[in-house]
């Protein structure tokens, strides 16, 4: 999971000065809080710390309570510093879904556009499970026209995307795959992306593949996590391989698995069995997040960026996390 709560504190994982997410920088959520609306948001990380701490985190479920974040400030700091070190740094809300349909949240929303057109030198990483509901969102920001914020959701709406915006969907299996990603291509992005995370099930993203920038893949991790075969990462890698598409193999979780014997498998000490067949499993990571224990063929993470300076590039190669130039993928509606 992005945040673990063994061992640090749940105000910490408020605001992430530098994230445990390996492909992201900072975390900042305009809003805490979310409710449950399909298979992957099962075993949420965030949802446990709100039963914890509610007053932080917010209450889940749809009526639940919303926590607006009072520290607006921090993104601005980041993008000072980021400025300062002539990099580009990413940011990525955890703890919400941007797009939740809720009216009492347009002011924080609205809010997050404006900061967004405020902190150039940082890239937004906006995650959703609701693609549908980007227009009707927008297009009541922009009729209230009130904020600055409002003027820009009818920019993007009229095709002017963010340019240091990155859309992305979560997908878990393939019907979800077919619900969301044709309606993340309608939406202009400077990038789009998707996390296939938690991985439930075999993904087919063919049909939509040549109009992604990048695709983000991990087993699920934590207690009570659901198994991840190995063979829908590979499936995931090599569509991207095929298409140019940038691929970043997040973690392998809690219950990887292999689903043929032959196939090589990741070292672990206990052996677990599952109807698809065995892994050995030696518990480095809980959430399978150790590089060196995965098949060498997983072994990939890409980074898409957009005006990556030879000072990002070079470091982020000698992290093995390479930068991809993605400034010639079509960026407005189809």
């Amino acid at each position: 999971m992005w945040c673990d709560f063994l061992g640090i504190s749940l105000r910490r994982c408020l605001v992430a000065e530098n994230t445990k997410i390996q492909w992201a920088t900072h975390t900042w959520s305009p809003h805490r809080g979310c409710a449950k609306i399909s298979p992957g948001c099962a075993n949420c990380y965030a949802e446990r710390g709100s039963h914890r701490n509610p007053g932080l985190f917010g209450v889940w479920g749809v009526n639940g309570n919303r926590v607006i974040n009072a520290d607006w400030d921090k993104p601005l700091a980041w993008d000072r510093k980021a400025a300062k070190l002539g990099e580009r740094h990413r940011v990525f809300p955890s703890l919400c879904d941007p797009f939740e349909d809720r009216e009492d949240l347009d002011g924080s929303r609205s809010r997050l556009l404006e900061l967004i057109s405020k902190t150039p030198n940082l890239d937004w990483l906006l995650l959703t499970k609701r693609p549908e509901n980007w227009r009707p969102l927008m297009q009541r920001l922009a009729n209230a026209g009130v904020s600055d914020g409002d003027c820009l959701a009818g920019d993007w709406l009229a095709g002017n995307p963010p340019a240091n915006v990155w859309l992305g969907v979560s997908v878990e299996n393939q019907e979800y795959a077919d619900k969301r990603l044709p309606i993340l291509l309608q939406i202009p992005a400077a990038i789009r992306w998707v996390s296939y995370e938690p991985a439930l099930g075999l993904v087919d993203f063919k049909p939509h593949i040549w109009d992604i920038d990048w695709i983000v893949c991990g087993g699920e991790s934590g207690p009570r996590a659901r198994p991840f075969d190995l063979r829908w990462a590979e499936a995931a890698r090599d569509q991207c391989k095929e298409t140019d598409v940038l691929f970043f193999m997040k973690q392998a979780g809690s219950r990887p698995i292999m689903s043929s014997d032959e196939a090589n498998p990741i070292k672990r000490a206990v052996c677990e069995k599952y109807n698809a067949g065995w892994i050995e499993r030696h518990i480095t990571d809980p959430k399978g997040g150790a590089i060196e224990e995965w098949p060498e063929d997983l072994r990939v993470r890409e980074i898409p960026v957009v005006g990556a300076t030879p000072a990002e590039i070079k470091k982020a190669e000698a992290k093995g996390m390479p930068l991809f130039d993605s400034t010639e993928k079509e960026t407005g509606l189809e």
